[in-house]
This record gives C-alpha cells, structure tokens and sequence, in this order.
C-alpha cells in the first residue's frame, strides 16, 4: 500500500473516531509508521500538527452539531472530549470567532474540511546546491544497517520502544533526525541509518 493511501485509510480512521480517543496502535496498523513517525510526517505534508487538525474537525463537526440538533451545549462539549462548558466555549470562539450560542441560534461559523492525501508530480527543473555546514549538536538513538528498500518505520519503531515519545519533548525542542551515512554504492546501495532525538 503506497503512503497517500494509507495517510487517507488513517484519516478516515480519524474521522470517525474524533469523538473518542484515538487507538495509536490502530493508526500505526493502518500506515505502518510509529504514531510519532505519522505525526511528523502529517506535519510535513500537510503543514497541521496533528493535533491542530483534529482540534478544528472537533471544533467543525460541534459546529455542524449545534447547528442541526436539539442536543445541549454541555452535551456537545463532553462528547468532543471537554470536560467543562466554559472551556469548550473558549476553544469554540477561539475558532468560530462565535459563542456555541449564537451558532446555535443560526449564525454563520467557519468549516475546516477534512484533508485528502494525493501524489501531485513536480520538479524536473534545474536548481541551485548549496552545501551548509552546521554546528555539530548532541543525539541519541538507534543505529541500522540498512538498504534503500529497508523498512525504515521499523528503525524507528526500535526508537520508540526505548524511549516513550512523551520523553522526546524534554530534549531539543522534541527535534527528530533521520541520518543517512557511509553510503556504499553496491547492488542494494547499503548505508547506516541513525533514527535519533536530539539531547542539546
């Protein structure tokens, strides 16, 4: 299965789960990334964190709930996971620029769509390199041996066993590296792959 898809068949799980707790393990089964591999690489492509994303659906789909249901503002609030009118009321305004009220009176509220996945081909023009060379910063991780068809998911699935990704925030800003080196250019062009968070 090619990564858009799989990325799609997890926001779809997604979706359907934004009023419960999310299963990382499912979403891991469904991608074959870690959780913390699928949330950077969300990021990087879609430009959300993931949290931001499922905060906006939440708040888009209580949105859609107040609007076409006779259910009560707490009754929204606790489904989406708050545990209090008041702070839904803040999340809510802080997106909608409206109180859950007054939606639910018929005024307007902003709608975050659901994101699509999708291949979209560029390049093939000519680009200027540059090389930099960066001030040398502490890591600690795991070290494969491995070729271009290796599963890299799984080198970081070693990381995350020995380190819990709660942890990654207490070093560099919760910074991530995957570090490719020793390139031996043979049939199955092998090199050394460093799965690593940064400690500095």
């Amino acid at each position: 299965m090619d990564i858009m898809k799989s990325f799609n068949l997890a926001i779809d799980y997604i979706e359907d789960n934004l009023a419960d707790e999310l299963d990382e393990k499912e979403i891991t089964r469904i991608t074959g990334y870690s959780f913390p591999m699928f949330s950077r690489i969300f990021s990087i492509i879609s430009g959300y964190s993931l949290s931001e994303y499922i905060r906006l659906r939440k708040m888009t789909n209580a949105a859609i709930d107040l609007k076409n249901s006779d259910k009560r503002i707490i009754d929204i609030a606790i489904k989406y996971g708050y545990n209090s009118q008041d702070s839904f009321a803040l999340a809510f305004k802080s997106f909608h620029k409206l109180t859950p009220g007054q939606v639910k009176k018929g005024e307007k509220y902003q709608y975050f769509p659901r994101i699509y996945f999708s291949i979209s081909v560029q390049g093939g023009n000519q680009m200027d390199i540059k090389i930099e060379k960066k001030k040398a910063l502490k890591v600690e991780g795991v070290k494969s041996d491995v070729t271009k068809s290796s599963n890299f998911p799984k080198v970081w699935d070693r990381l995350v066993e020995k380190v819990p990704r709660e942890k990654f925030e207490e070093f560099g800003n919760g910074q991530i590296f995957g570090v490719g080196y020793d390139y031996i250019m043979d049939e199955e062009d092998s090199f050394i792959y460093l799965a690593v968070f940064r400690l500095d």
